[in-house]
């Protein structure tokens, strides 16, 4: 007879319970997808199922593929891109009183720790949760919200039992002028930044600031400036009622029309259009709660 007794090694991960599960969205983007740099309220779950995309995560450059896993945690500074040559199938799990132990709450993995994690052997279980997720909030099976949560928790479990295999290979690392500048457009993107007023901040010339992000990043100060605040835009569209006019201000642009044609450029939808897909998606995902 095997007896297993759970109670002298008892140790829970969740301090208050188990999380809740705001929406699940099953996403496909056959020509790619670009998200500017934006946040998000709640901590939110990533598994790209198919495709490969360019995620850039508090300040840091990652390449995720399939069978990989992004958390985020709160309120976390982040930008995807792919193209039509990597075509994306995501499933997207936003989530929120997250309360997990040594953490603060909504956060699913330490600050420090590497968001992008590899699935290894728990491949299979962990696509199987993903589908069983999408299958039940579409189908509407009986008792879908608790399982929905058992399948999460199970999930944070998996994350945790794999962030110790993380390596940090695929990280690209940048100067600390560099990050010194993104934090200060992260944080004040909607003000009146031009390159002058970094150089006057940050003491080096306007050629120097310029120089090197557009070695480190690929883009220079302003264009950086441009899909924060483009980021931030698309965030509001979908998750806001805000009109257009009132999101062009919030994110720094007197000029809507202005806006218009900088958001169609950047993404290639007008606000709008971006607006409407994004209502779409989430009639799609539809809220488990």
């Amino acid at each position: 007879m095997i007896c297993l007794d759970f109670q002298k090694k008892k140790q829970n991960l969740f301090r208050k319970g188990l999380p809740d599960v705001v929406r699940v969205l099953m996403n496909e983007f056959p020509e790619g997808v670009s998200y500017h740099t934006h946040v998000h309220e709640y901590p939110e779950i990533l598994f790209l199922l198919e495709g490969q995309s360019e995620y850039e995560i508090n300040h840091r450059k990652y390449t995720v593929k399939k069978g990989q896993i992004v958390a985020l945690n709160k309120c976390t500074l982040h930008a995807e891109y792919s193209t039509a040559d990597h075509p994306v199938k995501v499933v997207t799990c936003v989530l929120d009183h997250v309360s997990l132990r040594g953490l603060e709450d909504n956060c699913l993995i330490p600050a420090d720790a590497c968001p992008v994690i590899d699935c290894d052997e728990y491949w299979d279980d962990i696509k199987n949760i993903f589908y069983e997720l999408c299958r039940d909030n579409l189908e509407k099976q009986p008792f879908m919200y608790e399982i929905a949560q058992l399948n999460i928790s199970k999930m944070i479990f998996y994350i945790h039992h794999l962030l110790n295999r993380i390596s940090e290979e695929n990280i690209e690392s940048v100067s600390e002028l560099t990050m010194m500048v993104k934090r200060y457009i992260d944080e004040n993107y909607s003000k009146d930044i031009t390159l002058e007023r970094l150089s006057e901040k940050f003491f080096v010339s306007p050629y120097h600031i310029a120089h090197m992000m557009k070695k480190e990043l690929g883009m220079s100060p302003i264009n950086y400036l441009i899909n924060r605040r483009i980021g931030e835009a698309q965030r509001y569209l979908i998750l806001t009622k805000y009109s257009i006019n009132q999101i062009a201000e919030l994110v720094g642009y007197e000029n809507v029309n202005y806006f218009n044609r900088l958001f169609l450029k950047k993404t290639g939808y007008t606000p709008a259009k971006f607006r409407e897909n994004g209502e779409k998606q989430k009639l799609q995902g539809n809220d488990l709660k």
